[in-house]
Formats: C-alpha cells, sequence, structure tokens
C-alpha cells in the first residue's frame, strides 16, 4: 500500500555497525542483543510527493526525500496511519501541515537523547530508572526536537495523543510504534 500524506514512517536498520540505531534498540527493548523484528531507531511524517520531515542529530528538523530511505539496502521502512482518521479532516490536517512546516530549521536536542540513552542504560535497577525517568521530564525543550518528539508534538497538535504514557521528553521510535492509535499501511 502506498503511504498517504501524514502518515508516520518507521526506520529499522539491519547493519550492527550503525551505533545509533543499535544503541536505539538496545535501550528501548532491554535486551543487549537488540532485536530481530522491526524497532525503528528513526520516525518520521511522510508529507506526500516523495518528501518527509525529521528530526536529526546533524541536521535538525528538515523536510528530505523518501528515497534517500529506500535507496539504503540495510533499511526497513514502514508507515502507519491513524486508525480513525477520515479524509474530511482538512482542518487538522492544516493545521498538521502547517505546525511541521514551522518547525523546519529547529536544532536536534541532543541532551534530550543523550539523557533518554542514560535513563534506559540505568533499567538494570528498576526503582531508580522509574525515578529518574519521570525527573528528567525538566529537560524537555519546547525549542529543539528529537525524531520520536516531533512526532509525538504535531499530533498532539491536533488533539491526538499518540502515546499517552509516555512524555515528549521521554518518548522513543518505539513507543511511537507500539501506539494503539496507529495501523500499519
Amino acid at each position: 500500500m502506498k503511504p498517504k500524506k501524514f502518515d508516520i514512517m518507521f526506520i529499522h536498520d539491519t547493519n550492527k555497525w550503525n551505533l545509533v540505531s543499535t544503541a536505539i534498540m538496545i535501550t528501548t527493548t532491554n535486551t543487549l542483543l537488540g532485536h530481530k523484528n522491526k524497532v525503528p531507531y528513526h520516525t518520521a511524517v511522510y508529507l506526500g510527493y516523495g518528501k518527509v520531515i525529521e528530526a536529526v542529530w546533524g541536521g535538525g528538523v528538515r523536510e528530505v526525500n523518501l528515497w534517500d530511505y529506500y535507496s539504503k539496502k540495510s533499511l526497513t521502512v514502514w508507515f502507519k496511519r491513524l486508525k480513525d482518521w477520515g479524509e474530511d479532516e482538512i482542518v487538522n490536517k492544516e493545521m498538521l501541515e502547517n505546525w511541521l512546516h514551522q518547525r523546519k530549521g529547529r536544532p536536534y536536542d541532543k541532551w534530550q537523547i543523550l539523557s533518554i540513552f542514560g535513563r534506559s542504560f540505568l533499567r538494570i535497577i528498576p526503582p531508580l530508572y522509574r525515578f529518574i525517568k519521570r525527573k528528567t521530564s525538566f529537560l524537555d525543550s519546547r525549542k529543539k526536537f528529537i525524531c520520536s518528539e516531533l512526532v509525538l508534538r504535531a499530533f498532539e497538535i491536533i488533539g491526538t495523543n499518540l502515546y499517552p504514557s509516555a512524555s515528549s521528553a521521554t518518548i522513543t521510535p518505539n513507543d511511537l510504534n507500539k501506539s494503539k492509535l496507529l495501523e500499519e499501511v
């Protein structure tokens, strides 16, 4: 099935030498071996016409060609969309598109991603992990974004919380992938 505008794109990398992908899989799945299933290390929003908007470490919030992901052999790309989103929700789609375009050029939140990694390694001590996860939401910045935060906040603009049990400061691509409000297309 072909992606539609505002579908959420997820990317999994099978290349074990992609250190970012491997680190994200380890920290979001509680396993040192990563996962053979599709555990995304990155997420973005499809804008239509072969374009996606994403937040990346080296470039912040930017618009890129979807083909850039399909052209890499080690990547698995899939899309999910809101289950109950009708074609008649033009106002919401316009709000979503405007909000996303206004975020282009914003920087990547490097402290937030490092905080997520740090907290995740503390999972070996569950009470400490839960405490730190709650207390580090102060790192949340409204001016900088990580990929999953950009997607989460974009959909919050139209009144949809894709993953209610996570804050925008702690959301990961895998959390979004597990959202009960989305279905794979």
